[in-house]
């Protein structure tokens, strides 16, 4: 039986994701590809082979989707619908309706494990009697996702972050779904707000039967920019080493990787008394110089990561560089320059949680090691540092000396 039409959402403003909002979040790459290329090619892996991708105003024409999918090797053909307007998930799914004929799945455009996900969907789909299938996953903090409310294995309704205190379960709905088509008619019906689509499909589930498959692979949530550190670990645990037969890596170099992946592209250079410990990313053309530490991090293609630096449990962006400094648990945006002698403070005295203000309001990041995260093109002088959580938006720079302590928006 031919598999259901995959439709991918890439067209909201992801505005709780600054700094690197400037594109739709699936767009960042991570170990290598497009977050929305490896949904794809993963989709394309489980012969899910009729694709529509949703785009919106941050990449009306998907051009900048087309470049990405070239570079990450994707050859299928992918359809494309635009959503003209920012009216959330609901609006995104019925721009798709004109390519879609049957059951459907629905995804979010950062699940390199969207293939296998989808097939596990479709096979609950297919053996029941139910016209829509959740994945869902227990969380530790419910307060910030859409729970379920469920009995038995049939789905009740989705409740929007409950307060703390009432939350009716600890499974939260991963975004990434299949329903019957009839779906459409409850979209239409769902009065316009930020959750249409919920409130849809929960409506659906007054009138049908809509089940959810329990899964225990590992969340990859991408709410917030540093929601990519953990998603950049959840790649790295998939892969296997591999060093490119076109990479230069001294004699001198140390590549450890008893705990976790390398992975070296073509073009990359390794300098003498380097030291690489995986799991890590290693990118096309990338430059680590003499003396440097690399841990459990990725660098992107056209990155540079200097001599005496050392860089741990990180995501550096394409074409960005730093040298003779310290970077943790930090995400440097593309192009950003780094100058010698920055620090990134990553933990508070008291190790308690770090909080961060994203549009205007204190965040909870549920990490107790968190750094610096810049946007495109960020210049940071010599000698300065940056207090844990710390936040800075495209173009800005940041003179030498100067302590970064906060959101700079």
């Amino acid at each position: 039986m031919t598999k259901p039409t995959a439709v991918i959402l890439a067209a909201g403003a992801s505005s709780r994701f600054f700094p690197l909002n400037e594109q739709h979040k699936g767009y960042v790459t991570v170990c290598g590809k497009s977050l929305i290329g490896q949904t794809i090619l993963d989709l394309l892996a489980h012969d899910f082979q009729n694709i529509v991708v949703v785009v919106g105003a941050t990449d009306p024409e998907a051009l900048e989707l087309r470049r990405l999918l070239d570079k990450d090797g994707v050859t299928a053909e992918i359809k494309i619908a635009t959503q003209e307007k920012p009216t959330g998930a609901a609006g995104a799914i019925q721009a798709a309706q004109p390519f879609i004929q049957g059951p459907f799945v629905i995804t979010s455009p950062y699940y390199p494990q969207a293939g296998k996900w989808a097939e596990e969907l479709w096979e609950v789909y297919q053996e029941s009697e139910a016209q829509g299938v959740l994945l869902a996953s227990e969380v530790s903090y419910p307060s910030l996702y859409g729970i379920l409310r469920y009995e038995g294995n049939r789905v009740l309704e989705l409740v929007e972050k409950p307060t703390k205190g009432t939350e009716p379960s600890n499974l939260r709905v991963r975004s990434i779904y299949l329903f019957h088509q009839d779906l459409f008619k409850y979209l239409d019906e769902a009065p316009e707000s930020e959750y249409s689509f919920e409130a849809a499909y929960s409506q659906m589930a007054q009138d049908n039967i809509i089940t959810f498959k329990k899964t225990s692979d590992t969340d990859t949530t991408l709410k917030y920019p540093w929601h990519l550190l953990e998603l950049k670990d959840s790649i790295l645990d998939s892969r296997v080493s591999y060093t490119s037969p076109d990479s230069s890596i001294a004699e001198t170099a140390i590549l450890d990787d008893s705990d976790g992946a390398i992975i070296i592209e073509s073009g990359a250079r390794v300098g003498d008394f380097a030291k690489i410990v995986g799991p890590a990313f290693i990118g096309r053309n990338v430059w680590v110089g003499d003396y440097a530490f690399v841990r459990h991090s990725s660098l992107e293609m056209d990155s540079v990561v200097g001599a005496k630096t050392e860089v741990v449990r990180s995501l550096i962006l394409e074409e960005s560089s730093i040298h003779f400094a310290y970077l943790a648990d930090s995400i440097l945006g593309v192009g950003t320059t780094v100058g010698a002698g920055f620090i990134s403070a990553n933990k508070r005295f008291d190790r308690r949680s770090i909080l961060v203000t994203v549009k205007g309001e204190k965040v909870d990041s549920h990490r107790k090691a968190l750094g610096i995260i810049t946007g495109k093109n960020v210049q940071l002088g010599i000698q300065s540092g940056s207090m844990p959580g710390s936040v800075l938006k495209s173009e800005l720079i940041i003179e030498p000396g100067q302590h970064i302590n906060g959101t700079l928006s």
